[in-house]
């Protein structure tokens, strides 16, 4: 009972016992509903989360639906450089407009692999004609066009040791690997995330 005083209480403000029973079953129906369609839900509240979207908008490079992405195109010193073949074709080539260009001789092109390929935390595994991703589909991405190229990434993880690294941070924009090499000069491969 509520007292003219008392400001702590007011009756407009009560909640109906049944209401947590209630909005735990409707819940509980609109994840079954959602089951039927093929679609899973780990937790109840998602569900009114999901029902209240109007609009989404997803990426439809193959990562939703595959976990793989392809470089296509590198673009560097003002030139654009396409790479043909789907995720991990190996016939693969490297072209600026109708002309055929060597990763393997072209010197920024090749810098450009080898620091994508080598600052990287991604893995490809093969097993029977089969490529498994452990890590981020986008560092895996940038391995895979490099193997493309004809990078031996093994000899390049020797010929480059990684000696530190400062992982990306979403504040920074960025991820650092600093890498020896056989000569003994230390160098700091570079990945930027372009912000727009």
């Amino acid at each position: 009972m509520a007292y003219a005083g008392d400001r702590s209480f007011a009756g407009d403000q009560a909640i109906p016992e049944e209401l947590p029973t209630v909005t735990t079953m409707t819940l509980a129906l609109g994840m079954q509903r959602m089951a039927r369609m093929r679609a899973l839900v780990r937790r109840l509240p998602t569900v009114e989360t999901i029902g209240s979207v109007a609009v989404i908008y997803t990426d439809k490079t193959g990562t939703l639906t595959k976990n793989e992405m392809t470089v296509c195109v590198y673009a560097l010193d003002q030139r654009r450089n396409d790479v043909t073949g789907a995720w991990y074709e190996p016939v693969s080539k490297f072209q600026n407009g109708e002309k055929r260009v060597d990763p393997q001789t072209d010197e920024h092109l090749s810098l450009a692999l080898r620091i994508g390929a080598l600052g990287n935390e991604a893995k490809v595994e093969r097993h029977d004609g089969h490529e498994t991703v452990l890590g981020d589909p986008t560092e895996a991405a940038l391995i895979v066009v490099a193997e493309k190229a004809g990078m031996d990434l093994a000899a390049k993880s020797e010929e480059f040791v990684r000696v530190d690294e400062l992982p990306f941070e979403s504040i920074r924009q960025r991820m650092v690997n600093v890498h020896r090499t056989i000569d003994g000069r230390t160098i700091a491969f570079v990945k930027v995330q372009q912000v727009e």
